[in-house]
């Protein structure tokens, strides 16, 4: 499970420091800062998953066009970075699952889209839920084995 930044229970708070009771004053910002960026992320995140839908209604059309792959390759780059820079490591780590699998497919000569299609389909679903459960409840449960799964066999394709 992950949780916004600051959203620690108060129970499960290690003891403060005299330095940070010294700082208490300056706590309200720094979260205000903390949620403000990670209000930022999930913004830019529902416009990546935007995105990744509209270059997969492409892909789907042109299915022998594998740029629409590269760019959404990108795309879940995005949400890699981004995610493991507001602390949400485990859904950057998927993220790199899904980016990974489509860069090695894509570096095959040639090879069929339908494992790729399946993926992205469920990558768009699992992402789509956990960002909607993180806006919503300010935590989600990052439950991906069988998007996982679907990387590695698609990343596994073509050695």
């Amino acid at each position: 499970m992950i949780a916004a930044p600051g959203t620690v229970a108060a129970d499960n708070a290690a003891p403060q420091s005299a330095s940070q009771l010294v700082n208490d004053a300056e706590l309200p910002a720094s979260e205000n800062q903390e949620l403000a960026i990670l209000e930022s992320f999930l913004d830019e995140a529902s416009e990546v998953l935007q995105n990744v839908q509209i270059l997969l209604a492409q892909a789907r059309a042109q299915p022998y066009e594998r740029a629409f792959f590269a760019s959404i390759a990108s795309c879940f780059a995005t949400l890699k970075v981004r995610g493991r820079l507001v602390g949400l490591n485990k859904l950057g780590e998927v993220a790199w699952n899904v980016e990974r699998a489509l860069d090695a497919w894509l570096k095959q000569a040639e090879g069929d889209n339908v494992l790729a299609l399946e993926m992205l389909t469920l990558a768009i679903k699992d992402f789509g839920g956990w960002i909607a459960s993180i806006k919503e409840q300010g935590v989600a449960r990052i439950v991906a084995h069988d998007l996982n799964q679907l990387a590695a066999q698609l990343e596994n394709a073509g050695a």
